[in-house]
């Protein structure tokens, strides 16, 4: 057979591919014996239906957790909220120190959902776990880790992208091999540059057999038991519990535990996955005779919150187009499943589907104040509702351009909190109208007040990573750098990374002149997402501060690949081609710019010293007047006119 070693030595940080068409198939037991010395497998069985959303991924970390030793219970606290996400059965020892609101609403006034954005955060927080568990010790650093995904092709949406992004991110550096088991030709989502083909197909590994149909029973009331209402617990037991009451044949608990999955996984933001529980739920629900409303409510919301989260907006209309036939009139919980669904047809409309239509929002939103007012709800209920409404509309004001409006909607709807609940009631909500108020007073430049509400929030929800990085950015804008600073690490401390806030970090050290934390910075957000163009164009540009010339260019080239392209790319790399007497490149990358951004004066200005260069003069003179055309009070206006008094008379005619 061949050379494993070699193979192994030429494929550092590969996916590779067992083949499908070969006359030689190994066991797993075979692979392992013909593994290199020091290298070490990882057999992790991906298959969604048998381990959910996390499948193979938390296989991984349960192997490898319980080897540490006391040394390492500092990394693990630091990585707490990606750690019980992953394996729910830590959160007990473990616990999670940076809780926000978000986290701990309960379920009458979880009134924010996670976008699908802070999964992926989970993922980038796992990732630099592994870094940092691997990279312990010199031994480990060094070897060779096999990772053998059974059933790729059965693996949730997380878990792929969890493999697709460690693989990106670590896979060289870690010396990481990884082996896609899917069926036959199935697409194992990497890049073809990623991969490389093994000469030989692998056999799946057997699988435990599965329990009689009275002992699935008996295993799934068992582990029913275990269950509470925790959401991260209970995330991590339905897969077993689908599975569990399915071969025992009671559809009805099955059905009644994907409708959990579905609601779990969408509070966790896991929107993709949520669906794959939620969907099969709808269809079972169109078969049973009695159905209770809220349930069919319940699935109907939920679905329509993971389609938006997915920013799929057309599929949660096709959604509500389906079912807005369920019957939601009375009085008391169908009263308030009513005015729920008048509000998310608002945000579907004003907010969430192509071509925002306002006025389609709005009525939908008086129409669930019309039904408010029928509702005869308790007094508590009444008032938050109506707030929560007025919230919607002062969002709609703000789009359209009403911020005084809108101001005046959220100071009313914090004044119905603050008369009719309890100030302990719906802290959440009061914290986004907070927020709210601050994101209006920052539009209209009312910055001080902005920055007022802005700590108010964080007050009330001091753990929410957010409230910190956009306060962060207003500082920034103010010129507050070490205000800045402050808040862009307190964010980062939060929770696990994410890249908006890492290139924020990056701006305020280069506003502060500390280029080369800028640069770190820069590197550690287009490590976390490489596809951000103006990113590589503000490295570039901390690179060219620092007089790394060659890699500020490859930078501004890296810009360049992205579509559409941002123009400052084609400007940075002009005047550093200039720089380097790559006269006529540098006037290619200005044409280009112009054309991308016709009404930048600065932009004619530069090519005209390039067309001068180039003994163009004709196109240097019609530079320089369309520079003083489009900047009329130029600084430099009285040097240009010298400049293009000196060419010909017939080129040099100064616009007024």
């Amino acid at each position: 057979m061949s050379d494993l070693t070699a193979i192994f030595q030429q494929a550092a940080g590969k996916v590779l591919v067992p083949a499908h068409e070969s006359s030689r198939t190994l066991s797993i037991e075979t692979f392992a014996r013909e593994l290199p010395p020091g290298s070490r497998l990882f057999t992790l069985r991906c298959d969604f239906d048998e381990g959910g959303p996390w499948a193979g991924t938390r296989d991984l970390f349960r192997e490898i957790l319980p080897e540490l030793g006391s040394e390492d219970a500092d990394l693990l606290v630091k990585h707490d909220y990606e750690l019980v996400h992953v394996l729910p059965d830590l959160k007990p020892a473990l616990g999670i120190r940076n809780s926000n609101l978000t986290d701990l609403a309960s379920s009458e006034e979880r009134v924010r959902n996670y976008p699908a954005d802070r999964a992926v955060r989970i993922v980038h927080g796992m990732i630099e776990l592994l870094i940092e568990l691997k990279e312990q010790t010199e031994t480990t650093a060094r070897a060779t880790w096999i990772l053998l995904c059974v059933d790729y092709d059965r693996a949730g949406r997380i878990t792929r992208l969890f493999f697709q992004e460690l693989m990106r991110r670590a896979g060289a550096r870690l010396h990481l091999l990884l082996i896609p088991m899917t069926s036959d030709r199935q697409d194992s989502g990497f890049a073809s540059e990623a991969c490389q083909e093994l000469p030989f197909a692998i056999s799946a590994p057997a699988k435990a057999p599965a329990p009689e149909k009275a002992e699935a029973e008996e295993l799934a009331r068992a582990l029913e038991a275990q269950v509470g209402d925790d959401t991260l617990i209970s995330s991590g037991k339905v897969a077993d519990l689908i599975r569990l009451w399915t071969i025992a044949e009671r559809p009805d608990k099955a059905f009644q535990w994907r409708f959990k999955a579905l609601s779990v996984f969408n509070i966790l933001g896991l929107y993709a996955d949520s669906l794959r529980y939620g969907e099969p739920a709808r269809k079972h629900s169109e078969t049973m005779e009695h159905l209770p409303s809220g349930v069919r409510w319940g699935l109907f919301f939920k679905l329509f919150m993971a389609y938006l989260g997915l920013n799929d907006p057309e599929a949660a209309l096709r959604l509500a187009e389906e079912d807005i036939g369920m019957d939601c009139e009375g009085a008391g919980e169908a009263a308030v499943l009513r005015i729920g669904f008048c509000y998310m047809m608002a945000m579907l409309h004003a907010r969430y589907l192509p071509g925002r239509d306002f006025a389609t929002g709005e009525r939908y939103l008086e129409l669930g104040v019309t039904y408010l007012s029928q509702a005869s709800l308790p007094e508590r209920d009444h008032y938050f509702m109506l707030a929560f409404n007025r919230n919607g509309l002062a969002m709609i004001r703000s789009f359209q351009g009403c911020h005084q409006e809108a101001l005046s909607l959220c100071q009313d709807a914090w004044q119905m909190l603050d008369e009719h609940l309890d100030h302990r009631q719906h802290r959440l909500h009061r914290s986004v109208l907070l927020y709210n108020m601050a994101q209006v007073y920052n539009q209209i430049g009312a910055f001080d007040l902005a920055i007022e509400q802005y700590s108010a929030a964080i007050d009330l929800d001091p753990n929410y990573s957010e409230y910190y990085n956009d306060r962060g950015n207003l500082l920034l804008k103010l010129g507050r750098f070490e205000e800045a600073n402050r808040d862009y690490h307190r964010a980062i401390a939060l929770g696990p990374p994410y890249f908006e806030v890492w290139s924020n970090l990056g701006q305020c050290y280069r506003m502060l002149g500390r280029m080369e934390e800028a640069l770190a910075a820069y590197d550690r957000a287009l490590d976390l997402n490489p596809d951000q163009p103006m990113a590589w164009v503000v490295r570039a540009q901390a690179l060219q501060a620092l007089e790394r010339i060659d890699g500020a260019i490859d930078s501004y080239s890296r810009a360049l690949s992205f579509l559409p392209t941002p123009w400052p790319a084609f400007a940075g790399r002009a005047v550093l081609l200039y720089e380097q007497g790559r006269v006529q490149e540098c006037l290619a990358d200005l044409d280009r710019a112009v054309a991308l951004a016709p009404n930048e004066p600065e932009l004619y200005q530069n090519r005209a010293v390039a067309n001068d260069d180039l003994g163009q003069r004709q196109a240097a003179s019609s530079d320089l007047r369309k520079y003083l055309e489009l900047q009329p009070d130029a600084a430099d206006r009285a040097e240009v006119e010298a400049r293009l008094a000196t060419m010909s008379p017939a080129l040099s005619a100064v616009p007024a």
